[in-house]
């Protein structure tokens, strides 16, 4: 009975942090469409893709990709050095 109970519980626990890894990349996503300010789109850029590098290894490239552009374009040193 203890090792059914167990097993529930870690089913249970997985399902929690599944469910809010994709909550966070939503939310992230969400606030990249409607952002419009260069200097934080870099920064969700790269929260996004560190994100993606513990969660989601083969999808971290794009947004990282993106914030080093952004980065450059808008000669943002800072931003730039993160990004790498």
């Amino acid at each position: 009975m203890k090792k059914v109970f167990s097993f529930v519980i870690c089913i249970f626990i997985f399902r929690i942090i599944a469910f809010g890894q994709q909550v966070l990349s939503d939310s992230l996503s969400k606030e990249i469409n409607k952002t419009t300010d260069v200097t934080k789109l870099i920064s969700l850029y790269q929260q996004l893709g560190t994100f993606y590098v513990t969660n989601k290894l083969t999808a971290a490239e794009a947004p990282i990709r993106k914030a080093l552009e952004l980065a450059k374009k808008n000669k943002n040193t800072s931003a730039l050095a993160k990004a790498y």
